[in-house]
Parts: structure tokens; sequence; C-alpha cells
């Protein structure tokens, strides 16, 4: 998506300095038909993988619509100016400064969009192991592979144990995992599911589940998270993306005498 719209921006600046001949507009039009076709292929990639199977019909919905109003807006901005050119040129035509500055103007908004685009939380698709042990944890910024994450009382769900984790990084950083744990036949827990306070709000927590979740599906198995009763706002993203309520169950911890 990314290097998409960074090469359709490309071929608008190339054509806004190099429109004179017919083999220079071929050229930047192919070049940007490659650029959009990259990045258009990759909003719907990610359009759908954020958001629960049972909506992707509505999220691919809404992406087709955002694409079809802003390619109106922009038609209608590049037309006025072309217009405004045409009434002032005493030529009847647009004059050769209407092109370029809607060609450039095409650019920059491409050149926006992918500045835009690199801000998207990525999510590493190898499952690699980057903590012992979550406990009841909430990942620490200076959580690096085969260290131990710090421990709170709003994580996720009560647990111990190794896991397979997905880590989302900023900068090298560990700002957040899911991974997985339990392994019934057919079914595999998702676990370890904890991100780092700083970097809370920013859906890097859903993503992650979603992108464990598809992975299991992948495999032909099903998925299953679990949150203890008191941790609302674990429950509240699991319900949200789209897991049901199944049942609660009582854990009870026993310890033998010193």
């Amino acid at each position: 998506m990314v290097a998409g719209g960074a090469l359709a921006a490309l071929a608008y600046e190339l054509l806004a300095v190099r429109h004179a001949t017919p083999g220079q507009l071929w050229s930047g039009l192919v070049l940007e038909g490659c650029g959009i076709g990259l990045a258009f292929a990759g909003i719907a990639a990610v359009v759908v993988e954020s958001v629960p199977a049972d909506r992707t019909g509505v999220s691919s919905g809404i992406n087709t619509i955002c694409r079809t109003v802003g390619g109106a807006i922009g038609t209608t901005v590049c037309g006025a100016l072309l217009a405004a050119s045409t009434a002032t040129s005493g030529t009847g035509h647009p004059g050769p400064h209407a092109y370029t500055l809607a060609f450039a103007g095409f650019g920059l908004a491409l050149a926006l969009s992918s500045l835009v685009a690199t801000r998207i939380p990525r999510i590493l698709s190898s499952s690699t192991a980057c903590c012992r042990s979550c406990g009841t944890g909430t990942c620490s910024p200076t959580s690096t592979p085969a260290a131990p994450c710090a421990t709170t009382t709003a994580s996720p769900a009560p647990r111990r144990g190794p896991t397979r984790p997905i880590p989302d990084s900023y900068g090298g950083r560990l700002v957040a995992m899911a991974g997985e744990r339990l392994h019934p036949p057919r079914w595999v827990e998702i676990s370890a599911v904890c991100t780092d306070p700083a970097h809370r709000g920013q859906g890097l927590a859903s993503r992650l589940v979603r992108a464990v979740a598809h992975g299991i599906r992948a495999r032909g198995e099903q998925s299953f998270p679990h949150a203890a009763a008191t941790n609302s706002g674990a429950i509240r993203l699991y319900l949200a993306i789209g897991f049901t309520l199944r049942r609660e169950t009582t854990f009870t911890a026993v310890r033998s005498p010193a």
C-alpha cells in the first residue's frame, strides 16, 4: 500500500514536469496505473483483516464508497482547475500550467496518503517467541526476546506458562503482542494479549488478536480467548472482534504447605 502510493505519487510528479509528448504521457500513466493498483490491493487487504469475518462485506463496501467519493472530489477539483485555465487562456484550451498544477496536486495528495499509511501498525506474520512468560502481564516498553513481561492487574487474563506471541514493534521496541498457548484437539487458545500502556487506544491488540485467529483458522482449527471476569476491557475487545461468551469458569489455586 505504501509502495503503491509512493509509485503513483512519483508518476504524477514526473507528469507534472514531463507531459509534452504522447510518449511522456503514456509512460507516466502506465507507472501511475501500477502504483494505484498496488495501493488499492493493499487497502482492501488491510480493511478485510481489520474487521470480524462477518463484517467484511460492510467494510469492503465502505472502502469502495470512500474510494468513489475521493475520486469524484479529485476529478471535480481537477475539472474546475482546467475550466478556470480555459476561461483565462484565450485559446479555448487549458494552459500548460494548469496540467502541471493538477498533476503536482495529485502527486502531493498521494505522497501524503503514503506517509499516513506508514503509521498503520505493522503486524509480523511469523510467530516469534518474545517472552518466556507473560504472567498477568502488560508488555514492558523494554521487553526483548526471551525477556519476561511486566505484570499488572490490568492483564487480559491470569495465566502462566510458555507462549508463541506475534510481536508488534515500533522502531524495534516491543509495544504489543498476542500468541497461542493451550492446544486441545481442534482448538487453540489465544493468549498473552497485552499492550504497552503508552500505546493503547491504537487498535494494536485487536489487530494482533485477529492476526493470530486468522493463522489458527488457516490451519483448520478454532480459536478461543479467555479473560478474568473483572477485566471488562479485554472482554469488550473480544466481543467487538466477534467472539461470544461461552461460559464462566471458576479457578481454584492450591498451594502445598511451605
